[in-house]
């Protein structure tokens, strides 16, 4: 399915606590909670993307689940994430998106594992590229429904986390 290419970054990533959220991360899956109803998975059509924060909009990625969540298509990828991942996304299946095989091994784990568990998660992500230059993220996954309840949709908000020395400390035993 992928074709041997290098790596430009590596990329780790570790389970996180939805309780342990804050700010903007928490405002987005309090939002997501008021249109279940009854604790069923909300829908698509009730999502509005001007109720999230601003500040996580251009942070976030929007995958449609394509045969039977064998593949995923990006219908929404933002600005500050092409930025930092250095391609748009929007309108490409995940199985031809990126050359990091890690990356999009990790991208099929993460949305699958939201559709299956059909609950919100989060975890947390450690980027290092091999020039040296790191990011810490806080990731919250959540799964919208179609008209007939299926999860149809994983959205992905992220929030980059602006100074995080003790990343370096995780990230040292990657390279």
């Amino acid at each position: 399915m992928y074709p041997p290419q290098k790596e430009t970054y590596d990329y780790t990533q570790e389970e996180y606590k939805l309780e342990l959220l804050e700010g903007d991360l928490a405002k987005a899956l309090a939002y997501w909670y008021s249109l279940s109803d009854e604790g069923q998975i909300p829908a698509w059509a009730k999502f509005d993307f001007m109720e999230l924060p601003t500040g996580l909009i251009s942070l976030t990625h929007l995958f449609d689940v394509v045969d039977d969540g064998n593949d995923f298509l990006c219908r929404f990828w933002g600005t500050a994430l092409a930025e930092i991942v250095g391609v748009d996304m929007t309108g490409k299946k995940v199985s031809e998106i990126h050359k990091s095989k890690k990356f999009v091994d990790t991208i099929y784990r993460e949305m699958k594992s939201t559709i299956d568990l059909k609950a919100p998660r989060t975890t947390t992500s450690y980027l290092k590229s091999k020039s040296g230059l790191m990011k810490f993220q806080i990731l919250l996954r959540l799964p919208l429904a179609n008209k007939s309840g299926d999860v149809a949709h994983c959205m992905t908000l992220s929030d980059f986390q602006s100074s995080k020395d003790q990343s370096k400390d995780n990230m040292s035993n990657i390279e």
